[in-house]
């Protein structure tokens, strides 16, 4: 399977940023996983959006779309 790429849009770094450091590790471990393998066992598509994601971190919901011609995660 190929790699990804990742582009983080502004307002997710800043959501993301003042997390706790342990919250932090686990939500980013994920988002980074989806490079490896952006449609995980437990990812489903958005309810009423074609083209977005979204897979869970513990509390937290991580909604995202995936670019097959340019290998990019956004």
């Amino acid at each position: 399977m190929a790699h990804y790429r990742l582009a983080l849009h502004p307002a997710v770094v800043k959501e993301v940023t003042p997390l706790p450091p342990k919250q932090f590790k686990q939500v980013m471990a994920k988002v980074l996983s989806l490079l490896r393998d952006p449609c995980p066992q437990d990812a489903k598509r958005l309810r009423g959006f074609k083209k977005i994601w979204r897979t869970d971190q513990g509390e937290y919901r991580i909604a995202y779309t995936i670019d097959e011609s340019e290998a990019l995660v956004t």
